[in-house]
Order: structure tokens, then C-alpha cells, then sequence
């Protein structure tokens, strides 16, 4: 995914799918060169390769999410 194309969503609560089918939601809080790096809700730091993700949106509050006990 070309650098132009995600930075707008820096700063940004955001789901990202991965090439692996991998989904999940965090904050993009840095672009470096290839390295895309989140934070998630519990502080931690997650980088991903640029050419890893397939889709990146950003997360809309009043997205339903149904929880399965």
C-alpha cells in the first residue's frame, strides 16, 4: 500500500487487514519507510510492513461489534 494512500489515517483509530487474513484495530501513530507502526488499546507498540496490508479503514464509532460468550 502506497505511503500517500495511509497517511491520512495517522493519529487515527483504524481496522487493518493484513495479506495473512489477519484483522485488527489500532491507532497508526508512525510511517517509517516500509514500517507502519500501531498502538494498541493496552499500550503496546505493533509494527507491519507496509506491502502486508491488503485494506486500511478508519474504525467508525458506531460500528456494531457483537461479542460472543
Amino acid at each position: 500500500m502506497e505511503r500517500n494512500m495511509i497517511d491520512r489515517f495517522i493519529g487515527k483509530i483504524c481496522v487493518v487487514e493484513l495479506d495473512n487474513g489477519q484483522i485488527f484495530c489500532s491507532r497508526l501513530v508512525q510511517i517509517e519507510n516500509n514500517e507502519v507502526w500501531f498502538k494498541s488499546k493496552s499500550g503496546k507498540y505493533v509494527m507491519d510492513r507496509r506491502d502486508k496490508i491488503t485494506r486500511i479503514y478508519e474504525h467508525e464509532p458506531d460500528d456494531v461489534i457483537e461479542v460472543v460468550t
